[in-house]
């Protein structure tokens, strides 16, 4: 199954800030609709900005990632899922290399200003420029260590105490995501949930894990194999 290169984007991470629920009653009692709806607004943005202060105390230690992973995918209304496992490797800034071994043999690595998609059964490589529109999505954000724009574009709520999972809602729902977890065991990635407006469901369980092990740059960079065909669509 092809995996499209904003959907792995991104990977990564993440106690519900709960209102006590006296505070609510008395809220109601005292205010407004109009100025509780508000007030209640103001206090959803600051609990979301809480979250996002401690997502960023959990990634900024990650300068680099590495891990064996376990994807399924369920597409819309479909009851069958489908999986596929490989290996991925991330290294700030913007750099990232994600391979498919099973059930297809497929590669997706991006140097931060191109990505490079390889079909091994297609014997095809296709050569595109990244997306700058890309630093709107959670992943590429982590990506470049901007975690604080997350705070413009999403709601970002915690379950957990120990092992946390920070869930991402998107303020303007006109976008890919309808939703997006990153989960941790303690302080360690684990996996990943995303789901779409078109109830596609994808899911991902980190293995081996490795974090801040030196990672060349000349990984981040494809060279196609000769006989393949190359569509490059950045000239």
């Amino acid at each position: 199954m092809r995996i499209p290169f904003k959907s792995i984007s991104y990977f990564i991470i993440t106690i519900i800030y709960l209102i006590p629920l006296q505070w609510v009653c008395a809220d109601i009692k005292t205010q407004p609709k109009a100025s509780r709806s508000a007030s209640a607004h103001s206090k959803e943005n600051k609990l979301s900005e809480n979250n996002i202060n401690l997502l960023k105390q959990y990634l900024t230690p990650i300068n680099t990632f590495q891990a064996n992973f376990l994807q399924t995918t369920k597409s819309g209304k479909e009851s069958k899922s489908q999986t596929s496992r490989g290996n991925m490797q991330m290294k700030r800034p913007d750099c990232f290399l994600w391979k498919v071994n099973s059930p297809f043999a497929q590669l997706y690595v991006s140097n931060g200003s191109k990505l490079w998609t390889y079909d091994k059964a297609l014997q095809q490589v296709t050569i595109q420029k990244v997306d700058k529109q890309a630093d709107s999505l959670p992943v590429t954000a982590i990506l470049n260590g901007s975690i604080e724009k997350l705070a413009q574009l999403y709601l970002v709520k915690v379950t957990g105490s120990k092992d946390k999972t920070f869930t991402l809602t998107p303020k303007d729902k006109s976008s890919l995501f309808k939703e997006l977890k990153f989960i941790f065991a303690g302080k360690k990635l684990t996996g990943m949930f995303m789901a779409d407006y078109l109830e596609s469901q994808t899911r991902i369980e980190f293995s081996a894990i490795k974090e801040n092990v030196a990672i060349p740059d000349k990984q981040f960079t494809f060279i196609p194999p000769k006989g393949v065909d190359v569509l490059d669509e950045t000239k």
